[in-house]
């Protein structure tokens, strides 16, 4: 799951700067088809790295030692 999540967070943050950037670009030469087409990948992008952000968060692999701090006392 921790390893899913890191994919999901390197795939939003691709799809959220190829959106924006090339999105932008081709809205300042006119090319308005093409300009909505890119700019449809920012949302996309966005929800991949909030679920990315959110696997890696409760998905993380936990060791001994975290379990012991975590432990109520007697």
């Amino acid at each position: 799951m921790h390893k899913f999540g890191t994919i999901l967070i390197w795939l939003g943050l691709i799809f959220n700067v190829i959106g924006l950037g090339f999105g932008f670009g081709a809205m300042f030469l006119d090319a308005d088809h093409a300009a909505v087409n890119l700019l449809g990948l920012v949302p996309i992008g966005f929800m991949a790295l909030l679920a990315g952000v959110v696997m890696v968060l409760f998905g993380r692999p936990r060791d001994a030692g975290d379990q012991a701090r975590h432990r109520e006392p007697d």
